[in-house]
């Protein structure tokens, strides 16, 4: 399940806030989108569970309280709430939120736009980032990080499987080949 390295005009246009923030000097790269993804990813396996169960516990305990709760069942419906948001509410605005993600790299800056009642724009400087990290599978899709390097005290706890900041393009085609753009541009502008 390759892609292609650029997307024509058609499928993927840079959103207009990122556009008309591009200083003078600065061209775009590279415009891409997070390709799709599984429904659950690996961290899911420990939280869906857990909120299964933290629903259920508090049906329960709404249940043995027996037929005159009182109080107790307008107290409980945030619980089964969160709950229910933890198993399933994480999971579908995970993915309507990758459905409106476009990101982007310049010579400059790399971008995440993500459109919503209001455009989100976070922007990293290129020029700032000591390091790039990728993480690709075979068919070249993957997550490139943006960030500063991982100490070895974090590479001991995680064992370096998780990239260690919030700056990410996750799940990209060809991310060495953009990872490779984005090394260049923060070299070249030094």
């Amino acid at each position: 399940m390759g892609g292609s390295l650029t997307q024509s005009a058609e499928e993927l246009v840079l959103p207009p806030a990122i556009q008309a923030g591009l200083f003078g000097d600065e061209r775009v790269l590279w415009v891409g989108r997070p390709g799709p993804s599984p429904l659950l990813e690996p961290f899911d396996a420990l939280i869906v569970p857990w909120g299964l169960m933290w629903a259920a516990f508090t049906c329960l305990i709404v249940w043995f309280v027996g037929p005159d709760p009182g109080f107790f069942v307008p107290v409980s419906i945030p619980f089964v709430l969160i709950g229910l948001y933890l198993s399933f509410g994480r999971i579908l605005l995970r993915r309507s939120r990758r459905g409106r993600t476009t990101y982007a790299v310049t010579t400059r800056r790399a971008f995440i736009a993500i459109s919503a009642r209001r455009e989100v724009i976070r922007e990293f400087d290129l020029r700032r980032s000591p390091s790039l990290e990728s993480r690709a599978r075979a068919d070249g899709w993957g997550t490139l990080a943006f960030g500063v390097p991982m100490t070895p005290v974090y590479q001991r706890v995680w064992g370096g499987a998780a990239l260690h900041t919030d700056f990410t393009f996750d799940n990209i085609a060809n991310v060495n080949e953009v990872k490779a753009m984005a090394s260049s541009a923060h070299f070249d502008q030094r």
